[in-house]
């Protein structure tokens, strides 16, 4: 749902199950969500209606950026035991 103060605006529907992620991006009238569905889908929160359904994720989608006009989405992987970073300085 998209609110202003205190009133919702709209109630943005097409998820068919928990969003995971959202961003909005900066300047644009433009939300992008992920969702247990599997799918990413970008709204125009102007409006309140849905641009695009993005399919092809076999599995919940939990983070999602942008840069320009390119997306990035998928989910974290925590494998056990827990991965050990090295330094390459």
């Amino acid at each position: 749902m998209l609110y202003s103060r205190r009133y919702c605006i709209y109630a943005l529907a097409g998820h068919t199950s928990t969003i995971r992620c959202i961003k909005v991006l900066h300047n644009r009238p433009v939300a992008v969500s992920g969702s247990r569905d599997s799918t990413v889908r970008v709204w125009d929160i102007q409006h309140g209606r849905q641009l695009r359904v993005l399919a092809g994720h076999t599995d919940s989608v939990r983070a999602l950026d942008v840069c320009g006009n390119k997306l990035v989405s998928g989910r974290l992987v925590v494998e056990s035991p827990p991965l050990s970073f090295k330094s390459l300085i």
